[in-house]
């Protein structure tokens, strides 16, 4: 991380912890919009990291 090599200013520290902040929320709401628990979430993630998965099934599913 930047911030732990003293690359940037606290300014910059804050802003990226605002877009973070950001980040993380869209990704908790993400599964509120599709109507999905946390658990068939994580697995959906899972398996569109999984490059083999990904091959097998393809990317539209």
């Amino acid at each position: 991380m930047r911030y732990q090599n003293q690359t940037i200013e606290t300014a910059q520290v804050i802003a990226e912890l605002v877009e973070l902040a950001k980040t993380i929320r869209g990704e908790k709401n993400r599964g509120e919009n599709l109507n999905l628990t946390d658990d068939e979430v994580a697995f959906y993630d899972a398996l569109s990291t999984n490059d083999s998965a990904v091959m097998e099934l393809g990317d539209e599913i």
